[in-house]
């Protein structure tokens, strides 16, 4: 079914220009698409016919794209800030430290610990993206070949 920006409005409730600002971000996020109807021979944009639609091939493409950008930018984070600790990090897989963390000040196991609480919050935002990028790989046809 394909609506123009009138009803798109309507049904979506809100003004026409909001809408048209939205339905444009949705179509450069590969969400909806949209088909010009001219109604003269000269094409003029002020008498065209814009009709909205949502192919869900496409839609789930998008989002497939979406959750792997997710488990790239995660993992980045994660990259980033072990990163910025990386001196405690290492220090916290010495021999000696390993044994007994009290060899560490308390600022430094308070930091450590936040480290690891962090690392165990990306884990879990990393199975839950996979989880999505399994889904999603059902439903979207050849996407084993999906390249972000």
């Amino acid at each position: 079914q394909k609506l123009d920006e009138k009803m798109m409005s309507e049904l979506a409730m809100m003004p026409m220009a909001q809408c048209r600002e939205r339905l444009h971000q949705l179509t450069l996020a590969g969400y909806v698409d949209m088909v010009e109807l001219p109604r003269t021979a000269d094409r003029n944009p002020s008498r065209t016919a814009y009709l909205w639609y949502v192919n869900p091939q496409k839609q789930a493409g998008a989002a497939l794209r979406g959750a792997l950008q997710g488990i790239i930018n995660v993992m980045d984070r994660l990259g980033q800030e072990t990163g910025m600790r990386a001196s405690l990090l290492a220090k916290s897989q010495r021999k000696d430290i390993v044994a007994g963390l009290a060899q560490l000040s308390q600022n430094e196991r308070t930091a450590l610990n936040a480290i690891n609480e962090y690392k165990q919050r990306i884990d879990v935002a990393t199975i839950r993206l996979d989880s999505m990028v399994l889904l999603l790989h059902d439903i979207v046809p050849g996407s084993t070949a999906l390249a972000v």
